[in-house]
């Protein structure tokens, strides 16, 4: 060991920092190194000293007292008035009248306008038109000339009921909740004055836009409901079918029967 000992001191004196040994140990030595260590002489490591955990006190309590937000389509609807309730629509004149006196249409060059029969017993609803509509055009498109053909499988003329839109113009973009409660209050107006004995809405997004509901369409799709004491349901848009012929079966099979409102289905 004395050898050693002197071996490694004159290493240390010759300046070499490191030392290997055949064993997987590393010696490390500073550059000024005295020529004597003692062990009693090395500095003695300092206490391992563990990292304090933050109290989560301030973070939690942001937390806890955060406002939840309310779901959009609430927020809005809570933000708007109640109106007085207005008079009936008694003439095709003022259900006009009240629609271009609306703000949402006040700048509107191109208004379409509902056609059909009125008390009739079904009225369709579409979300907007996707072109100038008459009726004759309608019923005579793909769509209208589909519908012909679906209701007389149910034994119903389709061009004796009354066809309208909840948007009464081309929509260059998406119908935001506002409006669509303003919508909402003119289309009651509007089915006050028909006086149908059942309501059918067409297309998944105006489904939304009219319950407010959230589930899969496929499933809910069909089931009935309350219009404003109409009994209403919603199907998939004919111009949907039209482009998928599994949708067609979807409604002939599973959202007609599932309303209870065609005998010839049950």
């Amino acid at each position: 060991m004395p050898d050693l000992r002197a071996y490694l001191e004159a290493q240390a004196e010759l300046g070499e920092e490191l030392i290997f040994f055949d064993e997987p140990f590393t010696l490390e030595i500073p550059k000024s190194v005295p020529k004597k260590v003692s062990p009693s002489q090395r500095p003695t490591p300092p206490p391992s000293i563990e990292p304090r955990a933050v109290p989560p006190h301030k973070l939690v309590s942001s937390i806890q007292t955060a406002s939840v937000a309310k779901p959009k389509w609430e927020a809005l609807q809570a933000s708007v008035p109640e109106s007085a309730p207005l008079e009936k629509i008694a003439s095709e004149n003022e259900l006009k009248e009240m629609v271009r006196k609306n703000a949402l249409y006040a700048k509107s060059e191109e208004i379409i306008w509902g056609f059909g029969v009125q008390k009739p017993e079904l009225m369709f609803v579409f979300e907007s038109p996707r072109e100038n509509l008459t009726a004759d055009s309608f019923w005579a498109s793909a769509a209208g000339e589909m519908l012909v053909k679906m209701f007389a499988g149910l034994g119903l003329d389709a061009k004796q009921s009354y066809v309208t839109f909840f948007h009464k113009k081309m929509a260059a973009k998406k119908i935001t909740p506002l409006v669509a409660l303003e919508l909402r209050k003119m289309l009651v107006r509007e089915t006050e004055w028909i006086q149908p004995q059942k309501i059918i809405f067409w297309g998944e997004s105006l489904f939304r836009l009219i319950t407010k509901n959230a589930e899969l369409f496929e499933t809910v799709g069909g089931t009935a409901f309350d219009f404003e004491g109409t009994p209403s349901v919603s199907l998939i848009d004919p111009y949907e079918m039209l482009q998928n012929t599994k949708l067609k079966k979807i409604t002939w099979k599973e959202h007609l029967p599932r309303s209870g409102f065609f005998p010839a289905l049950s």
